[in-house]
């Protein structure tokens, strides 16, 4: 009995717990996690990081918001998923910015700050200097 038991806890001893970990390759790395996904299927709007822009975004978050004050709006800013290193940086710290242009803006035009969420979205093209609106 003594000797099975003794047995067990060497085997036990060298064993590894399997989790996500077991199965990744060396050279992998998992997705961003502040890509987010639209909530909606089409935008309110698109900005097009025009003169004026965050205004338009705001006006149309603030027409939305009276014809449901239970909205919920999400800012997103597309990101190139391909690239390098460097150009995904740039276009991730661009976006960070737009999208902060746009916060303010809808919070300028009375939409709670609580009520607003931020995100980058991965975009397998080539996204200009862009902010998406989506009502939720």
């Amino acid at each position: 009995m003594r000797a099975a038991i003794l047995l067990s806890a060497l085997l036990v001893g060298g064993c590894t717990l399997i989790d996500q970990r077991s199965f990744e390759t060396p050279g992998s790395t998992p997705a961003p996690a502040s890509l987010a996904v639209p909530a909606a299927s089409r935008p309110l709007a698109i900005s097009d990081a025009a003169a004026g822009w965050p205004a338009r975004l705001a006006a149309t978050a603030r027409d939305a918001a009276i014809r449901d004050p239970a909205l919920r709006f999400d800012l997103l800013a597309p990101v190139p998923l391909g690239g390098t290193a460097a150009g995904r940086g740039a276009a991730r710290a661009r976006g960070e910015v737009l999208l902060q242009q746009a916060a303010t803006a809808l919070e300028a035009a009375g939409i709670d700050a609580a009520r607003i969420r931020l995100g980058l979205r991965g975009d397998p093209g080539t996204p200009g200097p862009l902010v998406e609106l989506y009502a939720r």
